[in-house]
């Protein structure tokens, strides 16, 4: 006779390299999100947040590893992942990756935004595009032509196009646009550039007010930043009959009140924009202005003084 018994199998702690564990489920709460930049230079910062904390990331641009350094800054805080890219340049343009455990996010930096030095060139290239038949290219600036000269420069080859501004001025700032025309569609990207110089002269520079022993002076702020934030302006003066100039103080204001000057004494002043570049051309007043009092001479005499002179 043969008799069916059902098998239950039993389960035992195994101690050891053959003890089985459930893997933990770890998920995305916030992945990496895509970040455009149109500003140069700027720091940008990547950041996610996982479902499990005290997790240790690994990070990568275009799949090759990367490390905290001086370029990127990475840190983690409870199930918050970031890194901070500094002094971001074109070259930083790429897609970034943080995986954590068996998953993993992707984000594209993309940057729309150039900055050069003043005389140095720069290089306005865009990835391969890919299109058919191949596009009509054009390119503009400050929503007209771009003005081809001996320093600025514009090639075109199949499915590749770039512009090049060699020995780079601030009157090549501004917005450059590229179009891709075919008979199916129409693609146009904008792009800024900034060229890092030194400000201009300040505007509408003069004389406020006049005492015997103090000259007040106003003005505007310059045309042109040179590309950065101005820092402050250097207030100068000097003899009418000397070229060379003295500083009298700075200030962040447009105006500044010069003391400590002689009444009777003529002066020469002149103001300069300065930002992180450095000093921009000085704006000067076209005359002298004499240090006296707004009233005049005084011609009071006292009555004795009076009935001595009638004796």
């Amino acid at each position: 006779m043969i008799i069916n018994v059902p098998y239950t199998p039993r389960y035992r702690s195994v101690a050891g390299p053959e003890q089985i564990l459930q893997q933990e489920h770890i998920e995305f709460v916030r992945p990496l999100k895509d970040v455009r930049v149109t500003k140069l230079p700027t720091s940008v910062t990547f950041e996610c947040e996982v479902s499990k904390p005290r997790l240790s990331p690994q990070w990568f641009k275009d799949e090759q590893p990367i490390r905290s350094s001086r370029k990127y800054d990475i840190t983690s805080e409870g199930c918050v992942h970031t890194l901070v890219l500094k002094n971001v340049e074109t070259m930083d343009e790429a897609d970034y990756t943080v995986r954590v455990k068996s998953i993993k996010s992707t984000a594209n930096l993309c940057i729309q935004g150039y900055a050069g030095a003043e005389g140095r060139p720069v290089d306005i290239r865009r990835n391969t595009y890919s299109s058919n038949p191949q596009p009509k290219v054009t390119w503009q600036f400050n929503s007209g032509p771009v003005p081809i000269t001996r320093n600025l420069t514009v090639d075109t080859i199949r499915n590749m196009t770039s512009l090049c501004i060699g020995h780079a001025q601030a009157k090549n700032a501004g917005k450059y646009s590229v179009s891709l025309e075919n008979p199916y569609g129409k693609e146009t990207l904008t792009l800024k550039v900034v060229v890092l110089c030194r400000p201009g002269a300040p505007q509408d520079f003069a004389v406020t007010s006049v005492a015997e022993n103090h000259v007040t002076l106003k003005w505007s702020p310059p045309e042109s930043d040179g590309g950065r934030e101005i820092t402050g302006y250097i207030v100068e003066k000097r003899d009418p009959h000397r070229r060379g100039y003295t500083q009298v103080g700075r200030t962040g204001a447009c105006e500044f009140k010069v003391t400590r000057l002689v009444a009777g004494n003529e002066y020469v002043f002149q103001v300069s924009a300065e930002n992180q570049v450095g000093v921009g051309e000085p704006a000067e007043l076209s005359h002298g202005v004499v240090a006296k009092s707004p009233f005049g001479e005084c011609t009071y005499q006292s009555r004795d003084v009076e009935e001595s002179l009638r004796t």
